[in-house]
């Protein structure tokens, strides 16, 4: 039984430093103001109560101006696969 477990997990998460997909990390920028700069988004993120590994991540996303959520989303991506 415990086999059929193993198609919910359809991609690796070996390495993964957060356990949160791209997507998520949509709902600590809800209501943020595009474009944006790197540090805006870890303010903001913040204070929409994202936890420390959240925060860990988009630190290491490219110092930059972000256009919008998706732009996050790429960064945030391969940031995170970075940081594995």
């Amino acid at each position: 039984m415990a086999q059929g477990q193993s198609r919910s997990s359809g991609k690796s998460g070996q390495g993964r430093s957060t356990g949160q997909s791209p997507s998520n990390i949509t709902k600590y920028l809800q209501g943020m103001d595009f474009p944006a700069e790197k540090d805006d988004l870890i303010q903001h993120a913040k204070q929409q109560g994202a936890n420390q590994d959240v925060i860990r991540v988009l630190n290491n996303i490219d110092d930059r101006e972000y256009e919008n959520t998706a732009d996050v989303m790429k960064a945030y991506s391969q940031a995170e696969k970075r940081a594995a």
